[in-house]
């Protein structure tokens, strides 16, 4: 409205400065949040409540949130770090099994921080009003109004409900037969009293009467997960896929424009990456991002993410440019090239593999791993520091190119420092045996990475929901041919499989290596299935009655159960780059590069591939695809066995730039945190220009006095909220600044 109308935007503008409308809600748009990730959620509050600020004055006070998917654990402390006091919603009340206790209570998150939480209780019209759902289409009729009050269970706290009437889904708002209706009212006997007022006003009185009640105030410690819409973790595959890939490329482009302008004095590219960010703040809308919008949504939001990656790219350019006074380094034609620079993203050290095009080069500086069979040389620099530099000088030589083997068989057998393991031509691993812990991972006839295809047609809400009993229903993908052995040298050894499923094929690189525990799954799949889930299986032989799910800013354990009404509800579940089932001492991860929905039963874990609806696209998924998702058997829990790590890696790649230097060794900043378990997502200048913001958050559920440190330019560290507003200086060290992270505790510093 402000771009495109702004004569109706200023007549807002006065209304809000008349008190007659009313400014709040929290976030940039009502966003997904089983999906969006830690720091998007954080960004949808900072822009949101910014642009609150600056627009109207107002600040807000509540997230209105009626109507999304589910609600993330990590939100509870989100929220009062962003100083809102009070959350609404409605959608939990669509609950398919058990009805929430309250809808008046406390929601305690992941770290222990409480968020007062209100349920509107307006009935669905047609429904009984024993019946538990209800809606943010509040009619106000004598039937609403009197249904409301029945259905508040917490009448001891709050002599009050709330009722946001008006047409919600689909927009519309109040008209004026329910103004008339609401005036009506107040003659009718046998109603409760009717009043307009505002949310905020509401909400005061609320925070009041629970703050001096001598009842009891329930806590719900733990997720609000929605038995419901549980499709909406996996539909529409290529949205997530973009969604993930931008929201790292985000965070990696700040950081590296960041560091030009801290070393080089370039100017901060603010407008740009605001664009970026909103754009792709825009298409993590409720409907977008879940999957459940229509073909031409998409069409658009494929535009979107391509407008995300090229802003992205050309400010990642000028940033390098700016730097190369500083790291002697020149970014060139690429055929110019004598030198790569690498960037690692990660707030860790790690060996970053980068690949070169052509095996006619010796890296100075760098490890040849090995030729591949696409014509590429696998290279890697040891140790590169937590978002840290490093620099390889190229040279060429004379290389062979390595010969491809067509050699197929119903069978593979590798053998590696790790493992013994069997591959067969369906791609399923009939055999991993762990050499270090001498154990199978899998049963006989029990075999691991099974594509199992489901029938996938849901009573109602074809893109959104995935019923109970879709397991009743299920094929298996063939061979196209035998398996073949397409590398085998000393970095790794590849097996290609190929199969299929009606008119569907699924081509699978599965890539042992040297060097690390983890077995990577890269995958293409050609689909043109209507109304089928496609899963990928793994029963391990482990003890596990719980499995860890990576979520934002930490993790959330789940039963792999059915003991209660509340289990058997979550028999599809939502996690982000990693799910880890361990015994005591040993375990496996599943990670993932851009997958969210799976389920676990007992010791099978089962991640969701694809699944193609017809309503409201009737095309859904219907295409090509190209994912990557990795075994990774460990020692004992996630924690001592660095799943996180690993799921870092395979989700954030290094930034690799090609240029002319000389072999002037670099000396740039990089990141240094002394425990494993606070990790670092973020650094971005700070909103007002003035020093630099880094975000971490402690990922293990551990107390943790941690020392970090950022380059040697900063003179000072604070630490802020979320809209970063300074609270306290932290203190410091020869080594670094003191902070102490409490459990799952998510921290912004500010640099100056």
């Amino acid at each position: 409205i402000q771009k495109d109308c702004p004569e109706l935007f200023e007549k807002i503008r006065q209304r809000v400065a008349e008190g007659k409308w009313e400014t709040d809600g929290g976030m940039w748009l009502e966003a997904d949040c089983n999906v969006t990730s830690g720091e998007s959620l954080t960004r949808q509050f900072l822009y949101g409540i910014r642009f609150f600020q600056k627009e109207f004055g107002r600040t807000c006070t509540c997230l209105w949130l009626p109507d999304v998917f589910g609600y993330s654990w990590a939100l509870p402390q989100i929220l009062k770090q962003c100083n809102i006091d009070t959350f609404m919603t409605t959608k939990i009340s669509w609950n398919q099994f058990n009805t929430m206790p309250d809808d008046l209570f406390r929601w305690k998150g992941m770290d222990g921080t409480e968020v007062l939480t209100y349920f509107v209780t307006t009935p669905e019209m047609g429904m009984s009003l024993d019946n538990r759902y209800s809606t943010y289409n509040g009619m106000l009729s004598p039937r609403s109004v009197l249904g409301s009050w029945k259905k508040f269970r917490n009448k001891d706290l709050s002599p009050e409900t709330l009722i946001s009437y008006g047409w919600g889904d689909g927009g519309g708002g109040v008209n004026r037969n329910m103004l008339k209706m609401r005036r009506a009212m107040d003659q009718l006997p046998g109603l409760p009293n009717v009043k307009t007022t505002r949310a905020g006003d509401f909400f005061r009185d609320i925070h009041e009467r629970v703050e001096n009640t001598d009842r009891y105030v329930h806590t719900w410690d733990g997720e609000l997960y929605l038995e419901y819409h549980r499709g909406t973790y996996t539909s529409m595959a290529f949205v997530k896929q973009k969604n993930r890939s931008c929201e790292f490329l985000l965070q990696r482009t700040e950081t590296i424009a960041a560091i030009a302008k801290l070393l080089a004095n370039a100017q901060y590219p603010a407008e740009q990456l605001d664009k970026a960010w909103k754009l792709l703040l825009l298409n993590q809308f409720h409907d977008i991002l879940p999957g459940s919008s229509i073909a031409d949504v998409y069409q658009d939001c494929a535009i979107d993410y391509a407008k995300i990656e090229q802003l992205c790219l050309t400010v990642q350019d000028s940033s390098f440019a700016a730097l190369s006074p500083v790291c002697q380094f020149t970014p060139p034609q690429p055929e110019q090239a004598n030198c790569v620079l690498l960037f690692n993203p990660n707030s860790f050290v790690s060996d970053l593999t980068f690949a070169l095009d052509g095996v006619d080069w010796e890296p100075v500086g760098a490890s040849v791993l090995q030729p591949t069979s696409d014509g590429k040389l696998m290279c890697m620099v040891p140790q590169v520091p937590a978002k840290g530099f490093a620099k390889v000088m190229l040279n060429k030589t004379q290389r062979d190119v390595p010969v491809v083997s067509d050699t197929q068989a119903e069978r593979i057998a590798i053998d590696t420092d790790f493992y013994e393991a069997e591959v067969a031509s369906d791609g399923t691993l009939i055999r991993l045996y762990d050499k270090q812990h001498k154990r199978e991972l899998f049963a006989p006839q029990q075999p691991g990475n099974c594509m199992r295809i489901f029938d996938d047609r849901p009573y109602e809400f074809d893109a959104w929901n995935i019923d109970a009993g879709y397991c009743l229903k299920s094929f298996g993908v063939k061979p196209v041919r035998s398996a073949r052995l397409l590398e085998s040298g000393s970095y790794r050894q590849v097996i290609e499989v190929c199969t299929a499923y009606r008119d569907s094929t699924i081509c699978q690189k599965i890539i042992f290596y040297k060097n690390k525990r983890r077995v990577d799954f890269d995958t293409t799949i050609d689909w043109h299935e209507h109304q089928h889930l496609l899963k990928v299986e793994f029963p391990f032989q482990i003890f596990a009655r719980k499995v860890v799910a990576d979520i934002q800013f930490g993790n959330v354990e789940r039963a792999t159960h059915h003991n209660t009404s509340w289990e058997q509800a979550q028999f599809e579940m939502c996690a982000h780059k990693w799910v880890d089932c361990s015994e005591n001492g040993y375990g496996a991860a599943l990670l993932n590069d851009c997958k969210y929905g799976y389920s676990a039963h007992g010791s099978t874990v089962s991640l969701t591939l694809l699944k193609s609806g017809i309503f409201p696209d009737p095309n859904a998924d219907i295409g090509q695809h190209h994912f990557t998702y990795s075994l990774y058997p460990h020692t004992g829990d996630f924690r001592e066995g660095h799943v996180i790590e690993q799921a870092y890696q395979l989700n954030c790649k290094p930034v690799c730039v090609f240029g002319t230097s000389t072999d002037t060794p670099i000396d740039m900043p990089y990141l240094s945190i002394s425990d494993a378990n606070i990790i670092c997502e973020t650094i971005k200048l700070a909103e007002n220009g003035e020093g630099l913001i880094l975000r971490m958050y402690e990922a293990y559920g551990r107390q943790t006095s941690a020392v970090w440190s950022y380059g040697n330019t900063a003179q000072r560290a604070f630490e802020c909220d979320m809209m970063e507003n300074k609270m306290c200086e932290l203190p410091q060290t020869h080594d670094g600044f003191n902070a102490t992270f409490m459990p799952y505790e998510i921290k912004t510093f500010l640099l100056v």
